[in-house]
């Protein structure tokens, strides 16, 4: 496996939008490798799935353990490279940013309403779908801005490329236009943080 899919101290990560990935992978490309993958795993990691589940048993209230999770993701994360990759990371990031942010994170994310509000309080959003890192949001220009993710023990390179690809839908959802995210730098890569940059058309 990815070193860097492993945790030094225990993490979580909110069931709602493990759910929702899972669900929308699972439906588009079967559970058969993520099935195999269970099979020598211990029984503490067992414990909280269903692998007959279409979402793998997955509750939308429920905190899990990063390590297990962040095991399939890498079973995803070899099966899908070059374009097949990016368009599961589109789509994906599609369904559960939509599912969650017009579900059971909606009052949350309509209290912040704006880009200039979501810079002052993303970490709350960011913290209501992981119990580590901190997600800090800078505005570069009025149409501009660059998050960061700092201290994110339970990293992994799939979910972060999934949250970055995210943005298109959390500023769509506060009425931008022509979003568009580019990623600068990875803690995969070495760096001290993630990073990306948003911007939308001004209107």
């Amino acid at each position: 496996m990815d070193g860097s899919s492993h945790q030094r101290t225990r993490t979580r990560v909110k069931g709602a939008a493990l759910r929702e990935f899972f669900a929308f992978y699972v439906g588009r490309h079967g559970a058969k490798e993520l099935v195999a993958a269970t099979e020598n795993w211990p029984h503490a990691w067992l414990h909280s799935l269903d692998v007959e589940d279409d979402a793998l048993g997955l509750l939308a209230s429920r905190w899990y353990d990063s390590e297990p999770i962040n095991a399939l993701l890498d079973v995803i994360a070899a099966r899908h490279r070059g374009v097949g990759r990016q368009a599961l990371i589109r789509d994906g990031a599609e369904a559960v940013m939509g599912a969650t942010l017009g579900g059971v994170y909606r009052a949350l994310f309509r209290w912040m309403a704006s880009p200039e509000r979501y810079a002052r309080f993303a970490n709350e959003l960011w913290r209501s779908y992981y119990d580590n890192g901190m997600l800090e949001v800078e505005t570069l220009a009025s149409h501009r801005a660059r998050a960061k993710i700092w201290d994110w023990e339970g990293h992994h390179p799939l979910a972060c490329e999934l949250y970055t690809a995210g943005g298109v839908a959390i500023y769509e959802g506060m009425g931008c236009e022509g979003v568009y995210v580019q990623r600068e730098q990875c803690v995969s890569d070495g760096h001290e943080y993630c990073s990306f940059v948003t911007s939308w058309r001004q209107t």
